[in-house]
């Protein structure tokens, strides 16, 4: 039938499983260390956004990102400029960008504003209002 066999793969809980074991045993304090400056820089972003209502997502918010990581953020809004328009009044330099993500297993094309937090970088992917039942449902 010309089927991807799928199943032999392991899914994103073994994935993450295995992760986590393995920057236990390697990385340790520097995981640690690296999680806190993440999530001290979600948390000012998210705070200067708050009027957005913004949901931090990805490897910082499930405790497994490492040395490499971003922060990733997501705000639902019909008004995507609106959020351009605050940094911009704000004088908050960012890129954008399209990008493609798997999102209930279908690709969708997402907006994606980048921030650089001395050095850290924030991506903050903007969604439509009708994709927030989707957030509450996981």
């Amino acid at each position: 039938m010309g089927l991807v066999d799928t199943t032999a793969l392991p899914g994103n809980h073994e994935i993450e499983v295995q992760l986590r074991a393995y920057q236990g045993l390697y990385q340790g304090e520097e995981q640690r260390e690296r999680l806190r400056e993440l999530r001290q820089a979600a948390l000012q972003v998210m705070g200067e956004i708050a009027d957005f209502h913004p949901y931090l997502t990805g490897p910082v918010l499930m405790g497994t990102a490492g040395r490499y990581s971003d922060v990733d953020i997501q705000v639902f809004t019909d008004d995507a400029k609106a959020l351009e328009m605050h940094f911009l009044n704000r004088q908050i330099a960012y890129d954008v960008a399209e990008q493609h993500r798997w999102i209930n297993g279908e690709t969708r094309t997402v907006t994606v504003l980048t921030l650089d937090l001395e050095g850290d970088e924030v991506n903050i992917a903007l969604r439509s209002e009708e994709h927030t039942s989707e957030l509450q449902s996981h």
